[in-house]
């Protein structure tokens, strides 16, 4: 299936969505786990410098570039991983199921 790409929220890591990957994997999904800059274990990061819209599109996209994914994924956020989403798919419809 097509791949599925989640982004945690404020305060949140990868590990949220970790409930809820079995029954994806049954499915034969690609699911990427993305950490935000500034959370978990990446370094610190100063987000005043940005237009989160703009900054949230292009790191998603740049995650797929560097993953080599081409096609169109399926998205999944929550809070601010939820307005991440939202930009992405905003700024790149063609890339999102």
């Amino acid at each position: 299936g097509s791949p599925v790409l989640f982004v945690h929220g404020g305060g949140g890591s990868p590990n949220d969505w970790v409930p809820l990957l079995p029954q994806l994997v049954s499915q034969q999904r690609r699911l990427l786990l993305v950490e935000r800059p500034g959370h978990g274990l990446s370094d610190p990061f100063d987000y005043s410098n940005h237009i989160p819209d703009e900054f949230a599109a292009c790191f998603l996209s740049t995650v797929l570039e560097a993953l080599d994914i081409k096609g169109k994924v399926d998205l999944v956020g929550n809070s601010m991983g939820g307005a991440y989403s939202i930009w992405f798919a905003k700024a790149n419809p063609e890339q999102v199921r």
